[in-house]
């Protein structure tokens, strides 16, 4: 399906917006960070949970995100209790500063949701597929946990571009490129897209290795009316961080940023 692009510039619209993001978007979309892969670039250890910047990876993805969305669940499949710990916290700590209300249990789906073990489905598709079981809001963000720098409005510049053309998905493109896993998309739209993915690869006999291609996020969201938005963003805004490597180079350029007294 044809893919379309629109500019749009989220520095210019950052500082004005952070409480309009809180108040537009959030009663309506749920998030979930991905964080079930196997790091095998960091000697498979749990990237969500290695340090950056002293604190784990993943309360910087939360720490942005959460601001944005009803409630965030995280998709896992090791050290559960530690992430879960992780949410709690920070939402107990954002409410005692009035940053954020709790979720009531019935409204939300579980904290950690962890890939079934009979879904054909394979990498981040398997935790979205899991998801989708227990998400309950109309419009999901869905982000990988190896982008501790993510735009903290985000979600808005998203919400306000799939509604502006109609979309049933959008993901921002910069000059690294393409940003599957920084998705906004309608639920309805990704269990379609799923359903078609998998009715496809049914149709053909293939090997393991080349499944994991055909069950990639680009081809999820091939299958549905999913819309570009291209951002002028700082370099490292939507960087992840897939090695110990990219880790250095990116704690370095933050430091920097930091110094020259530059917006994150």
């Amino acid at each position: 399906m044809k893919q379309n692009t629109t500019k749009f510039n989220v520095q210019d619209n950052v500082k004005d917006n952070v409480q309009d993001t809180v108040k537009n978007t959030a009663q309506s979309i749920s998030a979930l960070i991905l964080a079930g892969g196997q790091s095998q670039r960091f000697n498979y250890s749990d990237k969500g949970l290695i340090p950056f910047l002293q604190k784990p990876m993943i309360e910087h993805v939360l720490e942005r995100i959460a601001p944005q969305v009803t409630y965030v669940s995280i998709s896992c499949n090791r050290h559960t209790e530690q992430y879960r710990s992780i949410i709690q916290n920070y939402y107990q700590v954002s409410h005692q500063f009035n940053q954020k209300e709790p979720v009531q249990a019935s409204a939300a789906p579980p904290i950690c949701i962890s890939d079934k073990s009979n879904d054909p489905l394979q990498g981040p598709l398997a935790g979205v597929s899991a998801y989708l079981e227990h998400c309950q809001s109309d419009t999901m963000f869905i982000c990988s946990t190896d982008m501790p720098l993510i735009d903290r409005n985000i979600v808005q510049q998203l919400s306000n571009a799939m509604h502006q053309f109609s979309a049933d998905a959008c993901y921002p493109v910069d000059e690294n490129g393409h940003h599957y896993l920084a998705v906004l998309i309608k639920r309805s739209a990704a269990i379609n897209a799923l359903q078609q993915l998998l009715a496809s690869s049914a149709t053909t006999s293939m090997k393991t290795t080349k499944k994991t291609k055909v069950y990639a996020i680009k081809n999820w969201l091939n299958q549905i009316n999913s819309h570009q938005i291209l951002i002028d963003s700082h370099a490292i805004g939507f960087a992840d961080i897939n090695n110990a490597a990219d880790m250095t180079l990116i704690e370095d350029k933050v430091e920097q940023k930091i110094n020259a007294k530059a917006d994150l």
